[in-house]
């Protein structure tokens, strides 16, 4: 008898065993399955009124399709589900923070109304200061958010680049991460152009790519030492 197992990569495998025949003439074995279970294979039975002796007469070897691998299929399945749990909640991570970005770039956080807004501690941590002085701290403050904002954005799009493909291809994840910056930074300034509170500039721009520019530069360099073999020999 031979039993032709079908996998999940349609590889074909043949095994022979010895039939066994039970109180009703029916030809069968138990084969042994994943995890210790068995697996019934019933190869004929004469009909009710047959001589079984002409059943015995026909030839004994016959093919028995039966799955095989269930045990792999199944962790393989599971793996890849949990694979892309992951992709998709890293993406959605990336979605939330650029909504965010896009949301403080809107007119409600414009210039004049965040100023009110920064007033009263600054004037709580520095003191009554001068109004050029108060200008120059509120400009700094804005834009080190510029620069923060987009440097967790390019951190996000990293991972999330990294997850959905292969973590060896540390730099095409990190152009990912890049354009994506440097494609709402863009789109932010220009939208801001068209406000009547808001002034879009592509100084801005610049500082916003340059904040994803040296995150990834510094995941980069992070991440290719840890796998450096002089590192791998040191921790060892």
């Amino acid at each position: 008898m031979r039993i032709q197992r079908i996998t999940g990569s349609s590889r074909i495998g043949l095994k022979c065993f010895e039939d066994q025949t039970d109180s009703k003439n029916a030809h069968g074995r138990t084969i042994p399955g994943p995890g210790g279970t068995g697996v019934r294979a019933t190869l004929f039975s004469p009909r009710p009124g047959r001589d079984p002796a002409t059943v015995l007469a026909r030839p004994a070897t016959r093919t028995l399709l039966l799955p095989d691998d269930s045990e792999d299929i199944g962790r393989e399945a599971l793996i890849r589900t949990r694979w892309m749990t992951r992709v998709v909640l890293a993406w959605v991570a990336v979605i939330g923070w650029a909504a965010l970005i896009w949301m403080l770039g809107g007119d409600s956080f414009s210039f004049s109304e965040t100023s009110r807004t920064m007033a009263p501690w600054i004037e709580w941590l520095i003191g009554d200061i001068d109004v050029r002085t108060r200008y120059q701290i509120y400009l700094a403050v804005r834009k080190s958010a510029h620069f923060a904002e987009y440097a967790i954005l390019a951190l996000l799009a990293f991972r999330a680049a990294l997850i959905s493909a292969s973590r060896t291809h540390l730099a095409t994840a990190g152009w990912i991460a890049l354009f994506i910056v440097a494609t709402l930074a863009s789109a932010d300034e220009a939208r801001q152009t068209f406000s009547a509170v808001r002034t879009g500039s592509p100084r801005d721009v610049l500082i916003d790519v340059a904040g994803g520019l040296l995150a990834v530069l510094g995941v980069l360099v992070i991440t290719r030492r840890m796998r450096s073999p002089a590192s791998v020999g040191t921790s060892g």
